[in-house]
């Protein structure tokens, strides 16, 4: 079957580890992240980010990430890791009798999507949530996102390179988790682009899964801003994190 872009799949558990990137983005309070499985947000909600957007190509992202920001507000923890489940699997999640308790408490504009193209939103890319253990929610993580996790995420949808034209905002982070390992966009443009919505001290994130990498060690526009690759973190043989960082 083929998908639009605006209709790719999306994500029911993330393939980063999370734990380890949350330890080094660690103190960013206002974030902006590709939406993805929507546990980005809600790890960065964990290690404190007060202020978080998100932004993907696909708007099965924003929904998935919808149906878990209303799910916690909701389920247990073993309720809420048997839905993610079940929506993986099947062809048809909407219809399951598991979203029944999930599907009253929808923000709108998902709900309306959902009517609208029900037939289009999937939610089967990657691996189901329990190929991950280690990703996980603990129970006392669950609760605390229980007590913080109040309303949905802001979305954005677009493609990243295109993203700019929609933000308002400056963040002390941004994260483009893997989305240039595709190819699909120039990394140096795309940076700077976004470099004008980092404040000054913030930093951009990009956690590559490949190796084919193509960006410049430093930017700098004509007004002055200037964003440079300042780290290379390394998790041995499981993960990456480039990091640049915005110096004026």
């Amino acid at each position: 079957m083929a998908f639009s872009p605006e209709f790719l799949p999306a994500y029911t558990s993330t393939n980063e580890n999370w734990r380890w990137a949350r330890n080094i983005t660690m103190g960013a309070k206002r974030v902006l992240t590709v939406a993805g499985s929507g546990d980005q947000a809600l790890t960065y909600a964990l290690s404190g980010a007060t202020h978080i957007d998100t932004y993907d190509i696909t708007r099965c992202a924003q929904i998935i990430q919808d149906i878990k920001t209303t799910a916690i507000q909701i389920l247990s923890l073993t309720e809420y890791k048997n839905l993610i489940q079940e929506i993986h699997y099947f062809g048809f999640p909407f219809e399951l009798p598991v979203m029944e308790p999930i599907m009253p408490y929808l923000p709108p504009q998902s709900v309306a999507e959902i009517n609208k193209n029900k037939d289009k939103i999937r939610f089967f890319n990657g691996a189901p949530i329990n190929a991950r253990p280690e990703n996980q929610f603990t129970n006392a993580e669950y609760m605390q996102l229980k007590s913080i996790i109040k309303s949905p995420f802001k979305f954005y949808l677009g493609s990243i390179d295109t993203l700019h034209t929609q933000l308002t905002e400056k963040y002390d982070l941004i994260d483009t988790s893997n989305i240039f390992d595709y190819g699909a966009v120039n990394i140096t443009k795309t940076l700077a682009s976004l470099l004008p919505h980092i404040r000054i001290g913030g930093r951009l994130i990009y956690l590559p899964q490949n190796k084919n990498q193509n960006y410049d060690k430093y930017i700098e526009l004509k007004s002055g801003e200037r964003l440079e690759l300042t780290a290379t973190e390394r998790l041995p043989h499981t993960a990456k994190m480039i990091i640049f960082q915005r110096t004026r």
